[in-house]
Formats: structure tokens, sequence, C-alpha cells
């Protein structure tokens, strides 16, 4: 679920789509998702989503509460729900991957990973 929910208003209740679309998943499965924020740059982000909606896409940035939603019953890999610049910044062997010296405020999506008991 990559770069999707951010379209799904509330009316579209994507809470529901999601757990509707992870409930006939077996045990052990995963869910990956993003979700678009304006948390780190409100004035720009939301500039950028009132131009989707000008254009007929309306976006839904939600707060890390708000994505903790998608997360209610599958248990969070960690790091949990942050960033995506931040999800795993560095290798297994210790080393950066690239991630570093990303300010906030550009990245406008939380990212996550959890997994079905």
């Amino acid at each position: 679920m990559i770069a999707i929910v951010h379209f799904m208003l509330d009316e579209h209740d994507a809470v529901g789509i999601v757990r509707r679309l992870l409930d006939p998943l077996p045990s052990g499965s995963c869910l990956a998702m993003s979700v678009g924020t304006a948390d780190f740059a409100p004035d720009e982000v939301g500039r950028v989503a009132r131009e989707y909606a000008a254009r007929g896409m309306p976006m839904r940035l939600r707060t890390q509460d708000e994505a903790a939603a998608f997360f209610a019953g599958p248990d969070l890999v960690e790091p949990g729900i942050v960033q995506v610049h931040k999800w795993r910044p560095n290798r297994a062997d210790g080393t950066e991957s690239g991630g570093e010296g990303i300010p906030d405020e550009d990245i406008a999506m939380y990212g996550a990973v959890a997994h079905k008991p």
C-alpha cells in the first residue's frame, strides 16, 4: 500500500478498506504502507495538496497518530511509523545507506511495515 492511502478520503473509509484487504491474508503476512503527511512542512505540503485537489485529485494527509490507525492489529516492525527516509537508514552492517542528511521537511510521508500475527 505504497503511495495510495493519501488519495483515500475519510468518506471512503480508508482504514476499513485496508482492514478488509488485510483480514483474509494468512498469519505471517506483512503490510507495507506509506501515508502522506503535512506534519513537517504544513505550508508547502498543504500547497501541494491544494494543487492536486484543483486538478481533481484530492488528498487526505494524515498525522502520525492518524497513520497508526491503519496498523491496529498487526505487529509493527521496528522502527515503527516514521518518516520514510528514517525507516531503516542503516544497512545491516551498520554503514549508512544514503538517507542521512535529508531534512525532515523534505519528506512528506510516513512509512511502516507490520506483521500479521
